[in-house]
């Protein structure tokens, strides 16, 4: 029983992946390096028109529509944690695939407090990034 529940965590895994590879193909990237979301009917960063600097968020959508075209200067201008986060989805395809066959999972995990960490720090060097290319500073 435990491997049912396993594959159809990778199922889940890899239909998530692919959805979202699939939707930024989909997405025609915003030359501003922003604002490709508005294709997903939705509005305008409220962050940004509120404290009129970019949320940590913004230029992912971007980032993901310029890294699924193979586009990867220009996904990592859009948002460099957006181009990193694009390929880490894209490499958790086979990963899935692989795990959902096996019925197994990785032998080596990464602990979860470590990966949080990692992603804040990203996430927040990326928000720098964003905003400080915004302000004309870089």
């Amino acid at each position: 029983m435990p491997n049912v529940r396993k594959r159809i965590f990778w199922a889940f895994v890899l239909a998530g992946c692919v959805a979202v590879l699939t939707t930024a193909r989909c997405l025609v990237p915003d030359p501003r390096g922003l604002g490709t979301h508005v294709q997903l009917t939705c509005g305008r960063c409220l962050f940004d028109r509120i404290a009129g600097i970019p949320c940590a968020t913004c230029g992912m959508t971007t980032s993901f529509a310029h890294a699924t075209r193979l586009q990867m200067k220009k996904a990592f201008a859009a948002q460099p944690f957006g181009a990193l986060l694009c390929v880490v989805v894209a490499a958790l395809v086979p990963v899935a695939v692989v795990f959902l066959v096996g019925g197994r999972g990785p032998a080596l995990c990464i602990p979860p407090d470590w990966t949080l960490g990692l992603i804040l720090v990203f996430l927040i060097a990326g928000w720098a990034y964003k905003v400080l290319t915004s302000s004309g500073v870089m």
